[in-house]
């Protein structure tokens, strides 16, 4: 089956993704402030509605997130988190063949609270699962 050049993302697409990860990231929304916010797994991403979220948030009080990490990741070393792999074939975006795709590593060592990956489509933030089966474990 051929794919269409429209069915790809444009570059003002990816811009605008990159544009948005960038405020994100460098806005007064750290990731534990990022955290607290419990964004739903679908929510609207335009300006309006990206600016009322933040000025809820800044009306609110600065409550830390607290996650617990499951007992076997706790106090692993450099080699034993290595040894977790994600299976390439398992990224996102992957199976659409586009020559990227968005791969993580396993939280554990370095990497003690979960991070949420949402995908721009169509104006709405969607929440992209990276967990489970994605990972080889040893």
């Amino acid at each position: 089956m051929k794919r269409h050049i429209n069915s790809l993302p444009n570059r003002r697409d990816v811009l605008f993704g990159i544009g948005a990860v960038a405020l994100l990231s460098t806005t007064a929304l750290s990731t534990k402030a990022f955290a607290q916010a419990d964004l739903p797994d679908q929510f609207a991403f335009d300006f309006d509605s990206f600016s009322a979220r933040m000025k809820d948030l800044a009306a609110t009080p600065f409550k830390p997130a607290t996650f617990e990490l499951p007992e076997g990741l706790q106090g692993s070393d450099y080699d034993a988190h290595m040894r977790i792999q994600f299976r390439p074939d398992h990224g996102v975006w992957a199976k659409d063949k586009l020559g990227y795709q968005v791969q993580a590593f396993h939280m554990g060592w370095l990497f003690k609270e979960p991070v949420k990956l949402y995908e721009l489509i169509d104006g709405r933030g969607q929440a992209r699962d990276l967990h489970g089966g994605r990972f080889r474990l040893p």
